[in-house]
């Protein structure tokens, strides 16, 4: 592939800005085959990406690829117009394609690879996979889901829903949301049975994308505007502010919620951030120079040290990074829960922690008899330090003496707090 060469833009639109001196973008070289989903596993941190003919992974340290399914006697992918991609908590890996062919799994990682042979898959394009909080397996196709409850030993089509489904999102509580053709819908038994959340929404539309703050705001982007919802889904507003393409429409194809602070999204030309949960947007990628065309951005993920990596529909693929980016030497050396402060409290207190590697993270608050008070979190972190905000104001609480426990990977530790009123 010809290298280019990175020249920076300014960009001005209603309330979009460019910020983009503050980002590094490199382009990635191609793989073996032509890339067409991009996939971040965040606890082992690798990037992966789906070709038309295999599964490659990235070597960070040299930005080169390897094909993980590379058994010369097999070659089972090399006809498959890979999708979707998701290795799951048992280190099962999941490839979905186009509707020509099934779906393909591996038990081992990546390294051997089957067609899965199950009927609900025959002529389904898969557009996403994700995994559920109880281990569920979830496959967005293009008239409905199927499901694994059993990683990949069995499947069953979700009867009652066909839509066409494109985009997943897990909240801390385990409730799962997809954007589909059109709407935007939810489940609370992992997927068995699904609500439809679109009053407010443009049920025309098709709804790409969607993200989930810990404070249960919701975004998602469609093929003609972006919406929020900050009443878990019960309404919806369209924002009206964000960058439009040389089509004139918004197209929010991907989108990354890091906290309720920071959402990483992909628009038409650019990727763009947003710290105000959609209001308003800057432009954090570059336009190539010379002969490039204006081809759109498809996905962006972020790994667990801060580099964003995103691909176009001209099936480039590029890595940026900035000056905030975590650094090895500022990650915590061990596992560390702190003592809240302040202690005794009323009504506020934090609650601090440290990972010293990505974990799926629990933090619950019990009270003196051992019964849970509320989940401060359920959800996968990357390696750093966080605060946890615990208020009564929520919870019509006595004084008295509570707990707080902390689990990550295999680490536990419960601390006591004091409420005195």
């Amino acid at each position: 592939m010809i290298k280019k060469t990175f020249i920076l833009i300014s960009f001005l639109f209603l309330f979009i800005t460019t910020n983009t001196a503050q980002w590094t973008w490199v382009e990635l070289p191609s793989p073996g085959g032509f890339p067409l989903c991009l996939y971040h596993n965040k606890i082992n941190d690798d990037i992966y990406i789906g070709c038309w003919g295999g599964v490659w992974k990235l070597i960070s340290s040299t930005n080169q690829w390897i094909e993980v399914d590379s058994d010369p006697n097999e070659n089972i992918l090399a006809n498959a117009k890979i999708l979707s991609l998701l290795l799951d908590s048992q280190n099962v890996f999941y490839a979905g394609t186009d509707d020509r062919t099934n779906a393909y799994i591996s038990f081992d990682g990546g390294n051997k690879w089957s067609q899965i042979n199950d009927a609900s898959f025959t002529l389904q394009r898969i557009n996403c996979i994700v995994e559920t909080l109880n281990g569920s397996i979830l496959f967005g196709t293009n008239s409905g889901i199927i499901k694994t409850a059993d990683h990949g030993k069995t499947f069953n089509k979700i009867s009652g829903f066909t839509s066409a489904v494109l985009s997943f999102a897990v909240n801390t509580n385990g409730d799962v949301w997809l954007g589909a053709q059109g709407g935007i819908y939810k489940s609370t038994d992992n997927g068995d049975t699904w609500i439809k959340k679109s009053s407010g929404l443009i049920l025309s539309l098709q709804y790409l994308s969607i993200g989930i703050g810990s404070d249960g705001r919701i975004l998602t982007g469609c093929n003609q505007d972006i919406f929020r919802s900050e009443n878990y889904g019960e309404s919806w507003i369209s924002l009206k502010t964000p960058p439009r393409g040389d089509y004139g429409l918004p197209i929010l194809t991907d989108l990354i919620v890091v906290n309720n602070n920071v959402i990483y999204g992909c628009f038409n030309r650019f990727p763009y951030s947003t710290t105000d949960f959609g209001n308003s947007w800057t432009a954090i990628g570059i336009q190539i120079s010379g002969t490039d065309q204006p081809w759109s951005y498809q996905q962006i993920r972020l790994n667990n040290k801060g580099e964003l990596f995103a691909r176009k529909e001209d099936r480039n693929l590029y890595k940026g990074s900035n000056a905030t980016s975590v650094e090895y030497n500022n990650i915590p050396t061990e596992f560390q829960l702190s003592q809240n402060y302040p202690n005794p409290f009323n009504p506020v207190t934090v609650i601090s922690y440290q990972l010293p590697v990505g974990s799926h993270v629990q933090l619950k608050v019990y009270d003196i008899i051992g019964r849970e008070v509320t989940t401060l979190v359920n959800e996968f972190k990357p390696p750093g330090s966080y605060n946890s905000q615990f208020s009564i104001l929520n919870f019509p609480l006595p004084s008295g003496i509570y707990f707080y426990t902390l689990k990550a990977g295999d680490y536990i530790s419960t601390k006591k707090m004091v409420l005195l009123k």
